[in-house]
């Protein structure tokens, strides 16, 4: 699919579409071929079911395609992404992705480092000197914000 806009930037998409069917009847599409990601980088996912047997898994393979790997000296090919749990919104046909609730075990402890922190537009603020992961819990207002896309 051609780029648009913001939409179908990865040379690679992969996506959905929304609709409905019944054994042995048609395929009614609702909505048409939809991103899953809009990085560039998300490539070839795969859903399975979770072990609870109550969420949809996706895992995607992230790699620069179309750039330079500075990974491949080290004798790296990309890597997989967090696995991630889908949800069908039905009241907008989208599908949603959060990360999957089994990686809040990975994390080792808790800093707070910024609690409640508004930044201005242009700012930034100084994180952890030395650390080695980050985890951020960030909220956007969209009202009042003046960036052109998210």
């Amino acid at each position: 699919m051609r780029a648009n806009d913001y939409e179908n930037r990865n040379r690679f998409q992969n996506g959905y579409m929304a609709g409905h069917w019944l054994p042995g009847g048609p395929w009614s599409v609702q909505r048409g071929f939809r991103e899953l990601d809009h990085g560039h980088d998300f490539y070839a996912s795969q859903t399975f079911v979770a072990a609870d047997n109550q969420r949809r898994l996706i895992i995607g393979w992230f790699n620069m395609w179309e750039s330079p790997m500075p990974s491949k000296e080290h004798g790296w090919c990309g890597c997989l992404t967090l696995p991630r749990e889908l949800h069908y919104d039905e009241s907008t046909g989208l599908l949603r992705m959060m990360p999957a609730r089994e990686l809040v075990g990975l994390r080792a402890s808790e800093v707070m480092i910024v609690p409640g922190v508004t930044l201005d537009d242009n700012s930034d603020a100084q994180l952890l000197e030395d650390c080695t992961a980050y985890e951020l819990d960030v909220a956007f207002n969209v009202e009042t914000s003046t960036a052109e896309k998210y």
